[in-house]
């Protein structure tokens, strides 16, 4: 293990989660992920990082218990965010969740900045990216159009059951990885759970809802001009869910996923040890399996699967050390106004 200095650096913050039922949430997630859901029942949402009015992730242990994660990125920009940059609205620039599904959800679209703004729905668009942790059987995503399906034929078909026949059926299993871009129509199919990273928004256009009454017996609403207004019907959706790993070291891996305009995810498989740097911008680690340590200048702080770890920028140089068993970690990293693409 590396000798660092515990001096008085800057602290890796750990998250509370934020639970959300939901009625097409799961029952998987505790077994899946190793977070307690604490009894709660269809839990089909966990917010682990998220900046958003009335939904802000708290610190919950040490000094800074009890902050938000907004207040920390806004209050202490130079320490905790270095290069990287807050998104259009001021905001921590990533949302992560755990999704957990026992129905599908709705067939949906995420808007661009530019058609959010024309929509007068805010000033961010939303891209996203899933990592399927578990899967049943037959289990299937919807994503993207159909190669033959143009305008016209989506938005003839787009307002009922038949819009899923217009989509990319995708069967998904436990390490597929999926980039889900602004203005693709999408639904997750039921019985998978799966790392959720996007933009920092909650905007959500639903063409179609499966017919289903929520809990007041009433239908969710859909927006279909919205949506369709925000269908990219020029993009060729990739449906190819492989990871490839590449060594690190002598017992560890990792995979580049996606370089976005607000972030960028990394997949760590750690045997051993495995040194990393917070390249002077905000990270998230999001703890998918085993036990270990993060190590740095700081000290070493114990990390369990359903954790979700801030490193600020300052953290520096650190080292993920796994336990007796292969530490799984998903590595967010937010991007400067100069690394974006």
């Amino acid at each position: 293990m590396s000798t660092l200095d515990h001096s008085d650096a800057p602290q890796p913050q750990r998250l509370a989660p934020i639970f959300l039922e939901k009625i097409w949430g799961g029952s998987r997630l505790e077994a899946v992920t190793g977070l307690g859901t604490g009894g709660r029942e269809r839990v089909g949402e966990v917010w682990l990082a998220a900046d958003l009015e009335g939904r802000q992730s708290l610190v919950n242990e040490g000094s800074d218990e009890g902050l938000t994660l907004g207040q920390l990125a806004r209050t202490r920009a130079a320490q905790i965010m270095g290069s990287a940059a807050l998104n259009e609205a001021e905001r921590f620039p990533v949302l992560v969740k755990f999704l957990d599904t026992d129905k599908p959800l709705s067939v949906q679209v995420h808007p661009d900045a530019a058609t959010a703004r024309r929509l007068s729905a805010g000033v961010s668009g939303k891209s996203e990216a899933w990592y399927i942790l578990a899967a049943e059987p037959d289990s299937l995503i919807h994503l993207g159009l159909r190669p033959e399906v143009d305008a016209r034929a989506f938005a003839a078909g787009a307002t009922g059951a038949d819009v899923v026949d217009l989509l990319n059926p995708v069967p998904v299993q436990a390490g597929d990885f999926f980039h889900v871009p602004p203005g693709t129509v999408h639904a997750i199919g039921a019985g998978i759970t799966l790392l959720e990273v996007s933009d920092c928004a909650d905007i959500t256009y639903r063409l179609f809802d499966w017919d289903r009454l929520d809990e007041n017996g009433q239908s969710r609403p859909v927006h279909p001009e919205e949506a369709l207004l925000s269908v990219d019907y020029e993009r060729v959706t990739q449906t190819d869910g492989t990871v490839e790993l590449v060594s690190a070291g002598s017992a560890s891996r990792r995979a580049r996923l996606v370089d976005e305009a607000a972030f960028a995810m990394e997949l760590l498989r750690v045997g051993d040890e495995l040194d990393l740097s917070a390249e002077e911008a905000a990270l998230l680690y999001v703890v998918l399996g085993g036990a270990g340590q993060l190590v740095s200048a700081a000290g070493e702080r114990e990390i369990v699967a359903g954790e979700c770890w801030l490193l600020p920028a300052q953290l520096g140089t650190h080292s993920l050390v796994a336990g007796p068993d292969e530490l799984s970690v998903m590595r967010v990293e937010t991007r400067s106004a100069e690394a974006r693409p």
